[in-house]
């Protein structure tokens, strides 16, 4: 029993090893394959680089045709040279203001042989889920309206991946009916969920008011304050009456989201409904609603931020107060604050008044 016990350990200690240096082959085996591709990509892009220069720096059209009939020779049938030259291609399209009207012509001329969209179509059709992700991006990049039906595939897909991509293609398209017909799908994972549909709405080439109408009429509470705080930044005016209605929401995460979106907006009409909110329990609401009086500067949200500067919350008192000075031409409102009973409240406007010196100092040296 002692020897079998003794061998025992000796075959687990070398089948331990065997599998560390089967492990380790395989890692090296991966790096030398990474470092041979990066090689390659850098040998291609170089020599796409070159073939863009000639094309861009022809003498005359002959010379510039017979340029690009080189580089759409060297990339056929070859995805990754396709694929860099199509970059390379949207790129300079992207800063076609930049150039020269032969140049922007000589990019029509290329554009019109590379044939980038139907090229990356021809890709997708036959590719795996990663390489049809990939070439959702592209697709939308190039603008490809009419590679929609397959962009729609992905979403409806149960790659996880295939449908995040496919779903930001669609977005940079404008596509309403998928967007919201995924913003739906992601309720169901909402730790997921905020960061991709706050991409998603960032990306969104369509009427992101209409979109917002759609998604509040069928989804729930959740993805209602997502949405909102997605496009608050916008600052979407015909949007103003679900924010209103949301602001007497009873979900806290809507009305915080509705207050900042109205602070984003910060229309003199709406100066009552966020003095108001000023008394709201929650402190989130309170430091939004100053945000956007701020911006209103009327007497009246001038006084309300003076107030604010007293709240009980430090986070509030700290914003009401810079607030005040930056709103406060006169002084009058900040010198009441710093010589008023209230500790609290003149603390923050000096803690203000010092960075605002400290600064200025810094500027000036």
């Amino acid at each position: 029993m002692e020897l079998n016990a003794e061998m025992l350990v000796i075959i687990i200690i070398l089948a331990v090893g065997a599998l560390l240096c089967a492990e380790y082959i395989w890692l090296y085996i991966i790096a030398n394959r990474q470092e041979e591709t990066l090689l390659r990509n850098g040998e291609y892009d170089g020599e796409i680089h070159n073939c863009f220069e000639a094309i861009l720096g022809a003498p005359t059209q002959l010379a510039q045709s017979e340029e690009i009939g080189h580089l759409c020779e060297y990339v056929k049938n070859d995805y990754e040279k396709f694929d860099i030259a199509a970059c390379k291609l949207l790129e300079l399209q992207n800063r076609s203001a930049d150039l020269s009207e032969e140049k922007r012509q000589a990019l029509l001329q290329l554009a019109e042989q590379l044939q980038p969209v139907e090229t990356y179509q021809s890709y997708f059709d036959n590719g795996n889920d990663y390489l049809k992700g990939y070439i959702c991006r592209r697709l939308a990049d190039f603008k490809s309206t009419d590679s929609i039906e397959r962009l729609r595939q992905c979403v409806d897909s149960k790659n996880k991946t295939l449908q995040y991509n496919g779903a930001m293609a669609l977005s940079v398209l404008g596509d309403e009916e998928y967007m919201v017909k995924y913003l739906s799908m992601c309720e169901d994972n909402r730790k997921y969920s905020y960061r991709v549909i706050v991409e998603l709405l960032d990306l969104y080439t369509g009427d992101k008011a209409s979109l917002a109408r759609r998604v509040f009429a069928d989804c729930s509470d959740y993805m209602k304050a997502t949405v909102i705080k997605g496009i608050a930044q916008d600052g979407i005016r015909e949007l103003t009456d679900v924010y209103i209605e949301g602001m007497r929401s009873t979900n806290p995460q809507i009305k915080i989201a509705c207050v900042k979106a109205l602070s984003v907006i910060a229309d003199p009409s709406l100066e009552h409904l966020l003095i108001i909110a000023l008394n709201d329990k929650n402190w989130v609401v309170r430091s939004s609603a100053v945000r956007g009086l701020q911006k209103i500067k009327s007497p009246a949200a001038l006084g309300a931020v003076e107030h604010a500067t007293g709240d009980e919350e430090w986070w509030v008192r700290q914003i009401a107060a810079k607030a005040l000075v930056e709103m406060d031409d006169s002084m009058e409102h900040v010198e009441a604050v710093l010589q008023g009973y209230d500790k609290y409240a003149a603390d923050a406007v000096k803690n203000t008044l010092y960075k605002i010196i400290n600064m200025g100092g810094e500027d000036s040296k």
